[in-house]
């Protein structure tokens, strides 16, 4: 066995095994279904790269052609990764947005196809030789990952939520040092005319994927979407000033539902995250269209483990910095506490009352006084208003 395929032998398994994962968390959102396409149509560069290894030259010449058309097609969905990632650009919601982005990808997948018509062969395996389709894919290729560069440097210079610097550094960090790589490969293979070694492509654009696939699990897994309840022409029954958290104590949740529902059904878009199975709080509260976040281990859809606080505060400011009225309605700090301990959870509650703040939304913070000492009480208590009713 040639040992250098060992490196695509393994882009290939780990590509393929980020791709079906990231799909089978959750299908229905549009990044993790634009990830699997970009993981996809790698794994066919790595299969291909891998065969090239074990057949005769005149055989190696045809697959190299797919394999770089597969590599053109890799570029092109790395960028639509890019224009729905953290969020969906105007430019793919229009007709011609996919036209646009793709268009350049076809053409130069028929120049590969035609123009590659030899190979070169070394200790490592083989690489087409320079043509001007080669040099035309080069140009392509630096085109759309500065274009993926960009966007990442703009939602990092100017998040629209806190969370979505965090979403891009390391994809934005990634994406940086494949065109690097790339582009001093290119300098001396141009200047000097000798290529310097095996390529690591396959290698770093699995480390790319990587931190996609992290970014994606970690912070894109739940996407929440203001959704209105129908709204009521009826007087509010409990007013809340705007930015201020406040406390509900209560042994059952009903009181801090009921504030929660007379929100959602007067112009406020609602969030709820809580110890019940969302089902359960929609048939016994009335919340038929707000969403609603589990906090459990299940592997459920909408559910989200009690250790993934960054994940937590992910969702809910992915919800205040979409809306003008948002409402946060939390009812399981006791569940956060026994999992986390009081002190990190309550520095949560902290960042959680901050964000709602800063976008002017209001927090619901249901709590069982008999659940936690006096000294807890008294630290919680310190931090919300007590709703009036």
């Amino acid at each position: 066995m040639n040992l250098w395929a060992i490196p695509s032998l393994i882009a290939l398994f780990v590509a393929l095994y980020l791709g079906i994962y990231v799909i089978y968390k959750n299908p229905k959102i549009l990044i993790n279904r634009v990830f699997f396409l970009t993981t996809l149509s790698s794994v066919c560069w790595f299969a291909i790269e891998l065969i090239i290894y074990f057949v005769p030259y005149y055989a190696a010449v045809e697959l190299m052609k797919i394999e770089w058309i597969c590599r053109a097609f890799v570029v092109g969905f790395a960028l639509n990764l890019a224009l729905v990632f953290p969020k969906k650009r105007k430019m793919l919601a229009q007709k011609w947005g996919y036209f646009v982005l793709f268009t350049p990808t076809i053409i130069m997948s028929v120049l590969l196809y035609y123009f590659i018509r030899g190979i070169e062969t070394f200790y490592w395996g083989f690489t087409p030789s320079y043509t001007f389709a080669v040099g035309i894919y080069l140009i392509y290729a630096v085109i759309y990952l500065s274009g993926m560069i960009f966007l990442f440097i703009k939602v990092y210079k100017y998040p629209k939520v806190s969370t979505e610097r965090s979403q891009v550094r390391w994809p934005m960090i990634g994406v940086i040092i494949f065109l690097l790589y790339n582009a001093v490969c290119t300098f001396i293979i141009v200047t000097w005319e000798f290529y310097p070694g095996p390529e690591l492509n396959n290698i770093l654009f699995v480390v790319v994927m990587a931190t996609f696939s992290v970014a994606i699990l970690k912070y894109k897994l739940f996407i929440i979407e203001p959704v209105a309840e129908n709204e009521v022409e009826t007087p509010q029954k409990y007013p809340l000033e705007r930015g201020l958290s406040y406390i509900v104590k209560e042994e059952k949740l009903d009181k801090s539902y009921e504030i929660f529902y007379d929100q959602v059904i007067h112009g406020y878009s609602g969030l709820s995250i809580t110890k019940l199975p969302p089902e359960k709080v929609r048939e016994r509260y009335k919340i038929a269209k707000s969403p609603i976040l589990w906090l459990t281990f299940k592997d459920v859809e909408n559910a989200i483990s009690p250790k993934d606080r960054d994940g937590l505060k992910s969702a809910i400011s992915d919800l205040v910095g979409k809306t003008e009225k948002g409402v946060i309605l939390l009812d399981c700090f006791d569940q956060l506490m026994l999992v986390n301990g009081f002190e990190k959870s309550m520095s949560m509650l902290m960042e959680i009352k901050d964000l709602c703040m800063k976008n002017n939304a209001n927090l619901l913070f249901s709590i069982n006084p008999k659940m936690f000492v006096e000294k807890q009480m008294a630290a919680i208590e310190k931090e919300l208003k007590e709703v009036k009713v």
